[in-house]
């Protein structure tokens, strides 16, 4: 239900970027681009097998880097979206009979298309910002590996690979995720007088990125998603008027 309900509010915010794009177009006021990069922490979160909560997981580094463009929406409001390549990811230390204490680390990439309705309000030689919007992110692939303080023959390096359904010959060493993610995220930032523009931002995966290795399998209760947040610093191109 969740998920129908972001991919409405994507539509939606799609229908609604797009009609103003093309009425500002027509002026060609209004419109500004920022690049925009930074670094996040991120994690996994979800359920076991059995159905219980995951636990372990700690936020793990990792990096954006993309472009958005925003538009006029209303007074005080305004609509971005983009594109960024993402890095999400997340790491656990525990304990497994033979393995004894492991490290195991997680590396995702994904390009990712942010939806924002944010809100401006002039504060000193600047505005501060707050916004909020759904995100979709698509992955393009990554890594994991687990080091074992045993034996390294324990040790394991695989890739990271995203498909929508469990392969019929899966290499045992690589993990498969779900090739598309929805998201919500919210903001709050400042946005200075000579265009630069620092913001904090947290996001909350609503989709279940878990490819089972039996769909039929109806015991099989595992769900996992990512959340994280992060800290990004960018510029904003034209003149930010008071």
């Amino acid at each position: 239900m969740k998920t129908k309900l972001l991919f409405l509010a994507i539509l939606l915010s799609t229908s609604l970027f797009t009609r103003q794009a093309l009425a500002q177009q027509k002026t060609g006021k209004g419109i500004g681009i920022a690049v925009i990069t930074g670094g996040n922490f991120n994690k996994f979160t979800g359920k076991t097998y059995s159905g219980e909560d995951i636990t372990g997981y700690r936020f793990f580094p990792g990096f954006h880097v993309g472009a958005n463009i925003e538009i006029p929406a209303f007074s005080g409001f305004y609509l971005q979206s983009g594109l960024q390549l993402i890095k999400k990811g997340a790491k656990i230390t525990d304990t497994f009979f033979i393995l004894g204490k492991y490290t195991a680390t997680y590396n995702l990439y994904y390009a990712e298309i942010p939806i924002r309705l944010v809100f401006k309000q002039q504060v000193g030689h600047g505005k501060i910002v707050f916004g909020a919007g759904p995100d979709v992110a698509f992955g393009l692939g990554g890594n994991w590996k687990r080091d074992s303080e045993n034996s390294s023959a324990y040790d394991v390096k695989g890739k990271i690979k995203f498909r929508s359904s469990y392969p019929s010959s899966p290499n045992p060493d690589d993990i498969y995720m779900k090739p598309v993610e929805l998201s919500i995220s919210v903001l709050a930032g400042y946005e200075f007088s000579e265009n630069f523009l620092v913001r904090l931002q947290g996001q909350l995966g609503l989709t279940n990125n878990y490819v089972k290795t039996n769909s039929n399998d109806p015991n099989n209760k595992t769900k996992l998603k990512n959340i994280g947040f992060g800290l990004s610093l960018g510029y904003r191109f034209g003149k930010n008027k008071k």
